[in-house]
């Protein structure tokens, strides 16, 4: 009995060790394209369904071996699939899609900057531009319902350096943007909520006016002061970045503007608008958490290049900054 043991063991083996030779070279085996594939699997697909679409697009060899050889690896790893958009090239095997499946291996990532400030509009084309994502569907993803604002995700999106992969699912950049967003609120602006005696959506949203007035960080503490000042006794915000806004523009504004009524003129309407009118930083939300305390009401721009304001505490001497502007910006024009 033990002269037969050996015959056996080594030919179970050798069976083995080409049963494994057999699995390298059919993964090993190129895909039938001739230039770079994009392939998308949506997001909740099965094994299957996932090597259907890759073996559509890309003619799969083997796409049954790929299929069983991709089922015992989910068995054994417990991973599943990875939803998305993936590039494979002519120099791709079977066993870079057999990877992908499961690791997101061949989908490209990109990294992207959306500045302090950016609307959700601005934020939608940016991803069009370096993305390659449907800025109808990343809008609607983020107009979606039981939204903390008023009626979208404009002021709850953390503007920040991302790295997202090409193609992204719109949900789920929104999703990212959001959490980030929350973690930041949490950890360095919830502790000083309380002792604002505003709402969260009532920072957020004086902190997106801040954002849009200031072009240096320096100023938003002194800014944020001048509007809650007004806040306090009563007097019209009057910012020109909220009319802006309800008229869906950023071009600059004009007296006729300031007539036009819609929920973000706050020339017309007193108190905050109904709602944030930008995603603003970190800067803008402390300084508005946290304003400095002064007697100012008013600002206008020193018109000298350097993004900086005068700052007054009665109307008289406001019109007096107004006139050193505009002799400031007469200035520039004859240059």
């Amino acid at each position: 009995m033990r002269k037969v043991r050996h015959p056996i063991v080594l030919g179970i083996l050798l069976g083995g060790l080409a049963l494994l030779c057999a699995v390298i070279l059919v993964l090993r085996a190129p895909l039938s394209v001739s230039h770079t594939t994009e392939v998308f699997i949506p997001k909740g697909s099965s094994i299957h369904a996932a090597v259907d679409s890759i073996d559509a697009r890309c003619a799969l060899p083997t796409p049954r071996i790929v299929l069983l050889l991709a089922r015992i690896t989910a068995t054994v790893t417990s991973r599943r699939v990875q939803s998305g958009w993936y590039a494979f090239g002519e120099n791709d095997t079977q066993w870079d899609v057999l990877r992908s499946i499961f690791s997101s291996h061949k989908r490209t990532t990109i990294r992207i900057t959306i500045p302090e400030g950016f609307r959700l509009s601005e934020i939608a084309s940016r991803l069009h531009a370096t993305l390659g994502c449907d800025s109808l569907r990343f809008m609607q993803a983020a107009d979606a319902e039981d939204l903390p604002s008023p009626s979208s995700m404009e002021g709850f999106l953390k503007p920040d350096t991302y790295e997202f992969f090409w193609k992204d699912q719109e949900s789920d950049i929104v999703e990212r943007m959001a959490d980030e967003f929350e973690q930041q609120w949490t950890t360095s602006c919830e502790p000083l909520l309380a002792a604002s005696g505003m709402s969260k959506l009532e920072v957020i949203t004086l902190a997106s006016i801040v954002q849009a007035e200031a072009a240096v960080a320096d100023e938003m503490p002194r800014i944020a002061g001048v509007y809650l000042n007004r806040l306090r006794i009563g007097m019209p915000l009057a910012a020109d970045p909220s009319v802006q806004y309800g008229l869906g523009d950023r071009s600059r504004v004009l007296l006729t503007d300031l007539n036009k009524d819609t929920p973000y003129n706050t020339y017309l309407h007193r108190g905050l608008p109904p709602g944030p009118i930008n995603n603003p930083g970190l800067a803008a939300l402390l300084a508005t958490l946290k304003p400095e305390r002064h007697r100012y009401l008013f600002f206008v721009a020193r018109g000298d290049g350097s993004g900086r304001h005068n700052f007054s505490a009665t109307a008289a001497q406001h019109a007096d900054r107004v006139r050193q502007y505009r002799k400031e910006r007469r200035k520039a024009a004859r240059r």
